[in-house]
């Protein structure tokens, strides 16, 4: 066919071919030339604003980015992040914070993120674990805070020369980067990043500033004189005491039952209390209002059950871990046998010394992993409907999960069956997280999350949606659901002091219960915790009734108490202290029967040495205790030894420094007991002694308040709400908002 022909055959799919065609030459250009300058202009585009008319770009936060990467070349991240605290137990919050905003690793946020809550509490900070944990649920990256803080800085005039940081790098660089000087680092980095000398001075001088600026803002708070003499008094004089501690439950055993109306006035009064809730209308404490609680299931493996079905280590297997471990296998003894005092050298253990060692830790490991293994294999059993449902956790309600829940009891005895030891299961009674913390067993499990980090079993079942009492971490186990199954679960004791008598467990909570008012005087619970082989017995269930006529017996003991007191203070006067506990304990507290077969004798004579607790500590209590299931139980045992602190210290004179009418007794109405005061001194804070640690207080005032501060100076959304940072999709919706506004203005 020749080419005219084909032409003419074809002209309307080649006139179709040529729309097509110009279409694309003008349409397509115009978006081709539009794609063009988005790409040229994108990284200048605004992405967020700060402060009135300030905006980041794309490109400010590479540079961000690339002046973060400069500081971690130059080594200043490990400077400024925390370190292991048995080489640094005192570190500065204003820069370790800072530290883990900027250069957080995560491999390693868990352990750091562990390592500042324990500083926080050596301390005595008032900073709490969400305030901790803020700094690892950042929004943004890291570049985003750093371009923020040191603008922040920068505005506020903090400028440091570069000369001055040539010099600080010059000495601190070979420290940092093993021995390396500081021109070949520096050559490095700038040749590296493309970067000129004063580039990289500029940015640690940035980074200073930032410290500073942070040392500024958090020091503000002005300490009164009054305050200083308050604080070192606290912290500086001590009460000496000897005593002997009479409580009317000494004496109660034997007295009459209250009547009913007694009983139920008692009730009444005091229903809506907590034990131990004191105030003006509750001195002695009582109370029957019943705490948050839990009942839990559980599945059970006991570790000796499990030791009677594994296979002993071998000699071989044995000397294999020998060889792989001999590095750690390791003792320090003197170079020279024959003097004890010469230099010390390090000297790998034999084999046959450490052989016994190696089989009991290759038996433990084998132990635990069996044990592991069959409450790994019922969670697979249990979770098997769950897993066939198909359906996200988060989708499902309580009653999903409860229909979803395996049957504990059937998991239990096909494992028992499979692996030939006893799989225990069944329920608790209702649990508060006093109860379960008192539970030797209970108070013992925790779930791993990842290699550091571990959750107590307290903390997860009270963090359930139902209680909420407890606030977990960013690197605890997740937060579990009723009836989703916790675990395995460790003892943490097996860690400790082997497995002998220690479990393995899994548990769901199957019900909760908020605070409440008990129904009536005659309500009763089982309180049972994990049995193993044991039914419960009536000890095992919680009687208001019964808890309400104790009190009542050891409120109408309390005047034999104090017939008893100076009974005892005048035989003491007689005969002597430790004759007079010995013959008390004869006659109304013979104790109960100890491990070696004698008896535990009650009473004793103590000595002690107290501070005055101020109320800033007690805050401070409340503040480091905030999320956790126990706070109101750790928060009234300190206010009431505060109580007891104050009411000896009252008793000595202005003028003196120890109470010269003793013996004398103290009636303490916390607990309705009576103290027999042996001795009572105080070592006081004098004048001269003030005048030489003023300062020295001063300072430590100072920076123990900044310490606190910086914490919410670098929380991440306080450093947005400091700034005004606002995304541009924020901006632009503001933007539509106030058009919107401005058109219905224009409209009225």
């Amino acid at each position: 066919m020749g080419l005219t022909k084909w032409f003419r055959k074809n002209n309307k799919k080649m006139m179709a071919v040529v729309v097509i065609v110009l279409m694309f030459v003008f349409v397509g250009s115009a978006w081709l030339s539009r794609l063009g300058r988005t790409r040229a202009t994108g990284r200048k585009s605004a992405m967020a604003y700060y402060g009135k008319k300030h905006k980041i770009t794309n490109y400010d936060l590479a540079a961000a980015r690339a002046e973060l990467e400069m500081l971690r070349m130059l080594g200043a991240d490990v400077l400024i992040r925390p370190q292991p605290l048995q080489f640094a137990p005192t570190q500065d919050f204003r820069v370790v914070l800072l530290g883990e905003l900027l250069f957080a690793e995560q491999g390693s946020a868990a352990e750091t993120n562990s390592r500042i809550r324990q500083m926080a509490i050596r301390s005595g900070y008032q900073i709490t674990n969400e305030q901790i944990d803020a700094f690892y649920r950042k929004t943004y990256p890291p570049p985003m805070y750093w371009l923020l803080l040191r603008d922040e800085a920068r505005a506020a005039g903090l400028r440091l020369d570069n000369d001055q940081m040539r010099n600080q790098l010059a000495a601190i660089v070979p420290r940092l980067q093993k021995g390396r000087a500081y021109p070949d680092v520096i050559n490095s980095i700038a040749k590296w990043q493309g970067v000129s000398e004063d580039q990289i001075l500029t940015t640690f001088g940035n980074l200073l500033s930032v410290i500073e600026y942070a040392k500024i803002m958090c020091s503000t708070e002005d300490l009164t004189l009054r305050q200083l003499k308050q604080s070192a008094k606290s912290s500086q004089e001590k009460i000496n005491v000897e005593y002997v501690h009479l409580e009317p439950g000494m004496f109660s055993k034997d007295l009459p039952e209250p009547g009913e109306n007694e009983i139920a006035e008692q009730f009444d009064k005091y229903k809506r209390f907590f034990v131990g809730g004191l105030s003006e209308d509750n001195p002695h404490g009582f109370g029957y209002k019943l705490d948050d609680s839990v009942q839990l299931e559980y599945i059970a493996v006991r570790l000796d059950d499990v030791a009677t079905v594994v296979d002993k280590p071998t000699d071989e297997e044995a000397e294999e871990y020998y060889q792989r471990n001999r590095s750690r296998l390791v003792e320090q003894v003197p170079s020279d046998p024959n003097d004890p005092n010469s230099p010390a050298q390090q000297r790998t253990k034999s084999f046959a010394e450490v052989a016994e060692l190696i089989l009991k830790t290759l038996m433990e490991k084998n132990i635990n992993t069996k044990a592991e293994q069959i409450v790994q294999d019922a969670k697979t059993l249990t979770g098997s409907a769950l897993d066939a449902a198909d359906i996200e956790a988060k989708d499902l309600t309580t009653e999903n999960f409860r229909q979803l829940a395996g049957d504990y009891k059937s998991a239990a005895d096909e494992l028992s069956k499979k692996y030939g030891v006893p799989v225990y299961t069944g329920k608790t009674g209702m649990l508060t997280a006093e109860a379960m913390q008192a539970d030797p067993n209970l108070a013992m499990l925790y779930a791993r999350a990842g290699n550091v980090s571990r959750t107590s079993l307290v903390r997860l079942v009270f963090a359930i949606d139902e209680l909420a009492d407890s606030k977990l971490g960013p690197f605890d186990v997740s937060k579990p659901r009723m009836y989703e199954t916790i675990g395995p679960l460790t003892d943490l004791r097996a860690r400790l002091s082997g497995y002998s008598g220690k479990i393995t467990v899994l548990v769901r909570a199957v019900a909760a219960q908020k605070a409440r008012v008990p129904d009536s005087v005659d309500y009763t619970f089982s309180i049972a915790t994990i049995k193993l082989d044991k039914a419960e017995s009536e000890q095992e269930r919680y009687s208001v009734k019964e808890r309400v006529i104790d009190d009542l017996k050891k409120l109408a003991a309390v005047d034999t108490t104090r017939k008893r007191a100076r009974q005892f203070i005048k035989y003491a006067d007689a005969n002597g202290w430790d004759s007079a506990v010995d013959e008390f304990n004869k006659l109304y507290a013979p104790g109960e029967p100890n491990t070696a077969g004698g008896r535990q004798a009650t009473l004793k004579l103590m000595s002690t040495a107290l501070t005055r607790i101020s109320d800033i500590e007690l805050q401070t209590v409340m503040v480091r205790n905030e999320g956790d299931p126990m706070a109101r139980t750790f928060i009234g045992r300190r206010t009431i030894e505060s109580r007891l602190t104050e009411k000896l210290y009252s008793l000595l004179p202005p003028d003196g420094n120890s109470l010269e009418t003793v013996p004398t007794i103290v009636e303490f109405a916390p607990g309705m007991g009576f103290y027999c005061i042996k001795e009572l001194s105080i070592e006081r804070l004098y004048r001269r002694d003030y005048d030489r640690i003023r300062a020295q207080l001063a300072y430590a005032e100072d920076f123990h308040r900044s310490q606190v501060l910086a914490a919410v100076h670098y929380n991440p959304e306080n450093i947005f709400k400091r700034m005004k940072f606002r995304p541009v999709q924020q901006k632009t919706q503001n933007s539509k908002l106030e058009t919107k506004n401005q058109s219905t203005s224009n409209s009225l």
